[in-house]
């Protein structure tokens, strides 16, 4: 809407690009993730008094509120990575079904670099599964071919070359002695800043979104309904990557954000463990409204 103002000779407006900005890359994807997580709570036996607290929670009380409203990319990861899932999850897959999840899953690559190593683990574990078909492998694979060649495109004009990214040209100092650090400033785990992005106040996770301690916890929960190795193999996997990458960060607790921002995406992965143990354990479902008040304030 925006280019397309601009092509027709309007003249520009701050105020309400950034307006059409967060609508659709923010508020309008994260209504399409409750959406799909109410869809997968649904299917899970969940009961709609349960769904409903654990879906305000979410839209309100985690890192999907704020980032949905401030200009990262850490939710519409979040939201593609979650969706790459739901789209990849049904056997027989459709052609079109896996050509719609490629490029999703390529765009989400798009949104930000990083993604790809959760993304990597996502497709490796539901795409190659029993019923799948080489023509299914290749839809997913020209699917994906739109996002990353305009990638490449967008790099070559912007950089010189479609394999030199942004990082390669960091102008301020101290950022660029960070990114010398590693693999462009991702070391090993470390303790301290896995402590630290998950309890620390100016930055943990549990502490701005106690919620997603329920999300955690009920994973056990979750798992004696989803019977399948694949998927819980990809729950855990989805939960717990974030959390060693942002433990490997050099820089770890830099910059102004609101918790720690870098494990928006694995937020998804959460609700439905949590419901399912709001549903199923008498001290949960008598904890939760007042652990969501607490995240949502």
């Amino acid at each position: 809407a925006i280019g397309l103002r601009r092509l027709l000779g309007g003249q520009p407006d701050l105020a309400h690009d950034l307006r059409m900005a967060r609508l659709m890359v923010g508020i309008l994807p994260t209504l399409l993730l409750l959406l799909l997580l109410r869809r997968e709570m649904q299917d899970l036996g969940v009961r709609p008094e349960t769904r409903g607290i654990v879906l305000a929670g979410t839209g309100l009380g985690t890192l999907a509120f704020p980032y949905a409203m401030l200009l990262y990319g850490h939710q519409l990861v979040a939201v593609l990575l979650y969706a790459t899932y739901f789209l990849l999850r049904p056997r027989p897959l459709p052609r079109w079904r896996a050509a719609l999840a490629g490029f999703v899953a390529a765009f989400c690559v798009v949104v930000e670099y990083q993604a790809a190593i959760y993304m990597f683990f996502l497709v490796a574990l539901s795409l190659p599964r029993k019923g799948t078909t080489w023509s299914t492998l290749f839809a997913f694979a020209l699917g994906a071919l739109p996002p990353i060649l305009a990638l490449a495109g967008y790099h070559n004009a912007a950089f010189g070359s479609p394999f030199k990214t942004s990082y390669h040209f960091v102008a301020d100092k101290f950022f660029a002695s960070v990114h010398r650090q590693g693999f462009m400033g991702v070391g090993m785990p470390r303790l301290e800043p896995l402590v630290g992005s998950l309890f620390k106040p100016s930055k943990g996770l549990f502490f701005f979104s106690p919620l997603c301690l329920l999300g955690y916890a009920g994973l056990a929960a979750w798992w004696r309904l989803r019977t399948a190795g694949w998927e819980r193999a990809l729950r855990l996997a989805m939960v717990t990557l974030p959390v060693l990458f942002v433990s490997s960060m050099v820089y770890w607790d830099g910059g102004w954000t609101v918790s720690q921002r870098h494990l928006t995406p694995l937020i998804p992965f959460l609700v439905a463990p949590a419901a399912c143990l709001v549903d199923r354990s008498r001290w949960a479902r008598m904890l939760a409204p007042g652990i969501v008040m607490a995240s949502v304030m």
